[in-house]
């Protein structure tokens, strides 16, 4: 089963204000378990809201930390974003900027927690998905997401989306944290314009999905995609408190691991196209400071591709790669006579070539 969407227009938008408003997560309870997982397939989302505290152990001493730290929102028991506290290490460098945890929504699999039930993918999102079906268009995967956040205190954190790759077995069922080969991230916004990405490489900048990224890899296996300009043009340099942010998009998540693909030897990575993408998340890394983070909603849309180009499905495509020729093609001669392409998916040229493999048989 596939949740289908259709689209005319690509969107990201984000307002960055003065806020007299009442924090974004009025009306909700606060559970602030670590490592709690909410489950809501139930209500047909299948996601999984993940109380990730992951970068935690190795820069705090754990009881000096707030009770509060980081939390999940509920409303009427249903999870709608998080609350997060993490006091700011100015004394080390590296530990002011390590990211202390990753609060986020899970559509599909985390390979990492892949022996929890809670982390495991559900039917309906068809995911893991083998790295080829994305970059030969045999499915279309497009990302919608709609959030706002309030800044109790100097905060340094991204927003974000991304995708683990792993080697994951010809039926991508043994997608695990100790296979995982490659990490892919779109940052909508990031910590501050203080922020450097420590021992990554700026690769090149690129249009995509109505929106100029930098490109930054490191170590082989990590690439981010770095929104410019950042949207909430956050600066911890300047206090916060009392400012709002939001933001709402649409991405096709095709074109990114397109281009990772097309360009990995210059990103010095690899995609092997029988890797298996665990699923995307939704997210927010955080450095520190205090705030509020309301998912308004974040839908995974997966669809049948069209890997030629003509129109036609692949599910209903009986020549899945339709030359892309204007005119008729016969062997080696270009006919001059305008395509056409069938309800079948198949076009005049195709079916010529079929015709001459027939005869020379």
């Amino acid at each position: 089963m596939y949740k289908v969407i259709k689209y005319s227009a690509l969107l990201l938008l984000s307002i960055f204000s003065v806020s007299s408003q009442a924090q974004v997560l009025q009306d909700t309870d606060l559970n602030c378990t670590e490592w709690l997982s909410y489950n809501t397939a139930d209500n047909s989302t299948n996601q999984i809201f993940f109380n990730n505290v992951f970068g935690q152990y190795g820069v705090y001493v754990l009881d000096d930390l707030p009770t509060n730290k980081q939390c999940i929102a509920l409303k009427n028991g249903t999870p709608v974003g998080w609350s997060y506290n993490w006091p700011e290490i100015t004394t080390e460098a590296d530990g002011r900027y390590a990211v202390k945890a990753f609060p986020e929504v899970i559509y599909g699999s985390k390979g990492e927690f892949g022996t929890n039930e809670n982390k495991l993918s559900h039917p309906d999102t068809n995911f893991p998905m083998k790295a080829t079906d994305l970059i030969n268009n045999k499915f279309d995967v497009d990302v919608e997401f709609d959030y706002s956040e309030y800044f109790i205190s100097d905060v340094a954190r991204n927003v974000t989306i991304e995708a683990f790759f792993h080697e994951g077995g010809d039926d991508c069922t043994n997608v695990r944290g100790e296979n995982r080969e490659l990490e892919i991230m779109v940052w909508m916004e990031r910590p501050s314009t203080e922020f450097t990405l420590t021992n990554f490489k700026l690769e090149t900048s690129v249009e995509l999905e109505n929106n100029t990224w930098n490109v930054w890899s490191r170590n082989g296996d990590y690439v981010v995609f770095e929104s410019v300009p950042t949207y909430s043009k956050n600066d911890t340099n300047t206090s916060n408190m009392g400012l709002s942010t939001s933001g709402s998009g649409t991405y096709n998540w095709n074109s990114f691991v397109q281009f990772v693909y097309d360009n990995k030897a210059a990103l010095n990575v690899e995609l092997n196209e029988n890797w298996c993408m665990a699923g995307l998340e939704l997210g927010t890394e955080l450095w520190w400071g205090q705030g509020e983070f309301r998912l308004n909603s974040y839908d995974v849309y997966v669809s049948e591709g069209d890997s030629d180009n003509d129109g036609v499905i692949a599910a209903k495509d009986d020549c899945p790669a339709t030359p892309q020729s204007t005119t008729v093609i016969y062997g080696t001669c270009d006919t001059g006579i305008p395509d056409q392409v069938l309800e079948n998916g198949c076009s005049i040229s195709d079916i010529l070539a079929v015709c001459g493999s027939a005869r020379d048989e």
